[in-house]
């Protein structure tokens, strides 16, 4: 059963047709004016609508155009009733948004039959709403009750990394680097999971319109070389050297520290992962009145042509390879464009001469 609001000037119509909706088990309201049936849609919003296009003051199309202004395709269908076969008049309606179309006189096996499938298409969005809905409840659950046992794994793996560190006499050096190695690839393997978990929950603050900024004065000089240090650790694990190169000192900006240090370390990682163990990777920014722009340049194989359009999207994932069979969760770029663009810059990628690529952003100095 379906709640179907039919709307006609003619209360002939409106009569005939909700008897044959209600003998078919669906519950029907009427209206006999547009500006009736905008107000029954308001406060009582059916399942479906009939609309006659030829009414007087507000026509059927008019109405059409202000529903469609308030509710989609998926989360109303309308079907329009046009009293003659008017190829005019139909594609018009369907232009402005309507579902589907019945031609006056009714055949009502037809109307029962074209009800039936917007119905059938309006209950499939529901139920597919209502499973990504709880898909989202599942998924935040289940990052909010990850984050604290890996938590408690790291420093656990901090903690044994210093007992290891202290133990020392004969014979032991070689057990000792060992276990050192193994528990430096344990909190490699934590590290990538966080950042995981991190990508997660930023991805459903971007989904459901919640990422926000915490505005503060930020020295961008200061700013780089904090992103570096921390940066450093994953970087001698592959050799790789970092290199920071700025063009203007004591530049304050306004932005959110965590937010462009999150972006800043998401390139110079990146920039590790897909380079040659032993490669450089120079961290460089520079300022004017306007704007400040930081650049990480890499030796690694740069981005192909032809994939760069995919490259700032969600899951993304291109064909070049981490170098140290890394992983990658496809969601840092994503995260790293829509946190440059939340404080209104814009981040690219260009391939270097030499090779290599260069990533690069600018924000405002002053937010917006």
């Amino acid at each position: 059963m379906a709640h179907i609001l039919c709307v006609d000037d003619v209360p002939d119509n409106l009569k005939l047709l909700a008897m044959e909706l209600e003998d078919a088990g669906h519950r029907v309201d009427i209206a006999d004016s547009g500006a009736e049936a905008l107000e029954r849609v308001a406060t009582h919003r059916p399942d479906l609508v009939i609309l006659d296009i030829l009414m007087p003051r507000m026509n059927g199309l008019e109405v059409l155009s202000k529903l469609r202004a308030r509710h989609s395709l998926t989360e109303l269908p309308v079907l329009m009733a046009t009293i003659v076969d008017d190829e005019g008049q139909i594609v018009e309606a369907l232009e402005l948004g309507a579902n589907d179309y019945v031609v006056k006189p009714l055949e009502i096996d037809v109307v029962l039959a074209r009800v039936n499938t917007q119905i059938r298409a309006l209950t499939l969005t529901r139920e597919r709403d209502e499973l990504n809905r709880l898909k989202e409840e599942f998924l935040g659950i289940a990052v909010h009750d990850l984050r604290q046992p890996l938590m408690a794994i790291r420093g656990l793996i901090d903690l044994l990394r210093g007992f290891i560190d202290e133990i020392d006499g004969p014979g032991k050096g070689d057990g000792r680097k060992q276990a050192l190695e193994d528990l430096q690839e344990m909190r490699r393997a934590s590290e990538s999971m966080a950042q995981l978990l991190d990508g997660l929950l930023d991805l459903r603050l971007v989904d459901h319109g919640k990422l926000e900024l915490q505005l503060t004065e930020v020295d961008a000089g200061e700013l780089a070389s904090t992103v570096l240090l921390d940066c450093r650790s994953y970087a001698e694990s592959k050799r790789s050297t970092l290199v920071l190169g700025g063009e203007a000192q004591g530049v304050v900006m306004s932005a959110d520290r965590q937010r462009l240090s999150q972006v800043l370390g998401n390139l110079v990682n990146n920039a590790v992962k897909y380079s040659p163990p032993g490669s450089l990777v120079r961290l460089g920014w520079s300022a004017d009145e306007s704007w400040v722009r930081f650049e990480v340049s890499d030796q690694g194989p740069g981005v192909p042509t032809s994939e760069r359009p995919r490259l700032f999207r969600k899951f993304s994932r291109l064909s070049t390879k981490p170098s140290g069979d890394e992983r990658s969760t496809g969601l840092g770029l994503f995260i790293a464009k829509t946190l440059v663009e939340a404080h209104g810059g814009e981040i690219d990628v260009r391939n270097n001469p030499e090779g290599g690529a260069t990533f690069f952003f600018g924000v405002p100095r002053i937010a917006h």
